[in-house]
């Protein structure tokens, strides 16, 4: 242990790597003088660096996000091109609307119904005009036979810019009225509901399944 007078001075000079202790800077010093050399070597560090928008020749490099939205412009214009070029199908119909005169094979959810359960001819009527016409407006007209609004009518008529256009894709034509399709599709219905509380294990043995099977076979 090193002894110190009552100066607080060394007895002796202390020699680390062949400098006196008066020669070390002091703590503020030495502070300043590392942040000095710190600003400057980001300095020299940040003028070497290449810029993005400048090439070693000094002219103005393409921004990359540009790139990127010229890129996607180009292949959103082909996409659509291609879609276009897409046949249009014809649109089939079952043409209950025109053998019914009375509309009972057709959707009437939500407007005016007589007492006997056929749907007052005026407001299908308004119904149709308003889908042929495709406004908001249109639809505003249409009377209803509650409370109950219609769900996004112009759903249809709206357009998607994701793949081809709705218009373009064929829908097949609803079973008829009167045809054996309709009626098959009606049978398995009832079925549903007679075999609603059968467990699926029992599936194979119960006589309300079996006897399914069987006419819908």
């Amino acid at each position: 242990m090193r002894m110190w007078k009552s100066d607080l001075r060394p007895l002796e000079p202390t020699s680390l790597g062949g400098l006196d202790s008066d020669q070390f800077p002091s703590r503020r010093e030495f502070l300043a003088g590392t942040g000095l050399k710190m600003a400057s070597t980001m300095t020299l560090a940040s003028a070497s660096a290449p810029l993005r928008s400048s090439t070693a020749a000094g002219q103005p490099q393409p921004d990359v996000g540009q790139i990127r939205a010229e890129e996607s412009y180009s292949l959103r214009a082909q996409a659509a091109g291609d879609e276009r070029g897409i046949p249009i199908p014809r649109q089939i119909i079952n043409r209950d609307e025109e053998t019914y005169p009375s509309f009972i094979g057709n959707f009437s959810k939500g407007l005016p119904h007589k007492s006997i359960g056929e749907v007052d001819p005026t407001a299908y009527r308004l119904l149709l005009s308003a889908v042929r016409q495709g406004t908001a407006g249109a639809f505003e007209q249409v009377p209803l036979g509650g409370n109950t609004q219609l769900v996004n009518p112009l759903a249809g008529a709206a357009f998607d810019l994701e793949g081809t256009d709705s218009h373009q894709l064929a829908i097949p034509p609803f079973p008829a009225l009167a045809s054996q399709a309709l009626a098959n599709e009606a049978v398995e219905l009832y079925w549903m509901a007679l075999c609603r509380d059968v467990h699926f294990a029992k599936f194979a043995t119960d006589a309300k399944t079996l006897g399914a099977v069987s006419e819908l076979s």
